[in-house]
C-alpha cells in the first residue's frame, strides 16, 4: 500500500511510483476532505507566491485527521481483507484518542477572550486551525504557502501595520524555520516572538511535538 498525502503536497510521489514499477494500490489519504482555497495575496512579486490553490495543510483541523485515519484503515483492509479485526480496532482507539485531542483543543480555546483570539504566524500554514477552531489570523509573515518564499518590503510593512492595529500581541512561527524576519518585525511592532510551533513537520523525540497528537497540543 502507498499512502499519499494529495491536494498537490506530495506531487514527486506519482513519479516516483511510476519510476518503481509497483503493482502496490495507491491511496490519497486526503479524499473526502473539503479543502480551502489557499488565501491571495496582493503583492510587488508574485511569481514567489501561491495564488487560486487549495491549502494542503488539511491537519490542522483534527476532524479532517479522522478522515485520514479512516482512508487509511480503509486501503489497509482493502489490501489484508484477514486482519480486517485489527485495522478496525487499532483505528477506533486512535480515532477516539483524536476525539479527546478534539475537545481538549477547543477547551483551551475557551480560556482566551474572544477579542484576544488573534494570531500572526509565520507562513500561511494555519488557516485549517483557525477556521476549525474560531481564531482569526490578522497576517503571516510570509504571506504564502509554500515557506521558501519571500516577502516584500510592501508586505512586512503592511504585517507591522496589522499588528499595531489590531493589537495581537505575539507572532508564532515554526522551529524549522530562521526567525529573524519575526524577530525584525515583532521589534518592530513591539510584539513577542514564540518560535517552538511545529507546522509542515513533527518535533524531534523528547519535544513533546513527536507525534500527530503532540504536535497539536503543543
Amino acid at each position: 500500500v502507498v499512502i499519499e498525502h494529495g491536494l498537490d503536497l506530495d506531487t514527486w510521489v506519482s513519479d516516483m511510483i511510476d519510476a518503481s514499477e509497483t503493482n502496490a494500490s495507491v491511496t490519497i489519504v486526503t479524499d473526502g476532505i473539503t479543502p480551502l482555497a489557499a488565501a491571495e495575496h496582493d503583492h510587488e512579486d508574485e511569481a514567489n507566491h501561491d495564488h487560486g490553490h487549495n491549502d494542503p495543510h488539511v491537519w490542522f483541523d483534527v476532524a479532517n485527521a479522522k478522515i485520514m485515519v479512516a482512508n487509511i484503515r480503509d486501503a489497509l483492509i482493502a489490501a489484508d481483507p484477514d486482519n480486517r479485526a485489527a485495522y478496525e480496532a487499532n483505528a477506533d482507539t486512535y480515532l477516539a484518542e483524536l476525539d479527546d485531542l478534539d475537545s481538549w483543543i477547543r477547551e483551551q480555546i475557551a480560556t482566551i477572550p474572544e477579542d484576544q483570539r488573534k494570531i500572526v504566524t509565520n507562513h500561511d500554514a494555519f488557516g485549517y486551525y483557525v477556521h476549525a477552531y474560531g481564531l482569526t489570523l490578522i497576517g503571516t509573515i510570509i504571506p504564502s504557502l509554500d515557506s521558501q518564499s519571500q516577502p516584500s518590503a510592501r508586505d512586512t510593512a503592511a504585517l507591522i501595520e496589522a499588528i499595531k492595529e489590531s493589537g495581537v500581541k505575539a507572532i508564532f512561527t515554526e522551529a524549522a524555520l530562521n526567525p529573524a524576519l519575526a524577530n525584525q518585525i515583532a521589534n518592530n511592532a513591539g510584539v513577542s516572538v514564540v518560535s517552538d510551533l511545529y507546522g509542515d513537520s513533527l518535533g524531534p523525540d523528547g519535544s513533546g511535538a513527536d507525534t500527530y497528537i503532540g504536535m497539536m497540543r503543543t
